[in-house]
């Protein structure tokens, strides 16, 4: 694995902490990362639609995975990966009754006609709606 333990790990940690308090150490904190020269991704195979990976917890281990090993951290880049869902711009509307799906090509979502209405205000967030419920299996 790519990913080790920063050779100036508590100076880079120093500068996250006092960039956040809106602060400096003098020194910039520096965000690079890059390929990993080589690095061939595990592959994803399914027969599932594109919309079900959203919510398998092993194709985000996969992407995961492939992200991590195959970036090199450098500076002050910390390695961090999230979940993605819908191309990570659909989790409020969801949350508000809305749905969405993926384009025939994988790459572009549409939002669905139906419950949503952006004129409303945003419910209040429920552990217990069904994607909050999804998406803590995949954590």
């Amino acid at each position: 694995m790519i990913c080790s333990e920063k050779i100036c790990d508590t100076e880079s940690r120093l500068r996250h902490r006092m960039f956040w308090e809106n602060r400096s150490t003098g020194v910039p904190l520096v965000y690079a990362v890059s390929d990993n020269p080589g690095f061939i991704p595990a592959p994803w195979r399914t027969s599932l639609p594109r919309k079900e990976w959203d919510l398998l917890p092993d194709w985000h281990l996969n992407r995961i995975g492939n992200f991590l090993e195959g970036t090199c951290f450098f500076g002050d880049a910390m390695p961090m990966a999230s979940l993605m869902v819908g191309l990570d711009i659909t989790n409020t509307a969801v949350l508000a009754g809305g749905d969405y799906d993926y384009s025939c090509t994988g790459d572009f979502i549409d939002f669905k006609s139906g419950d949503l209405d952006l004129a409303q205000p945003v419910p209040d967030f429920t552990p217990d709606h069904p994607l909050a419920i999804d998406l803590k299996q995949c954590y």
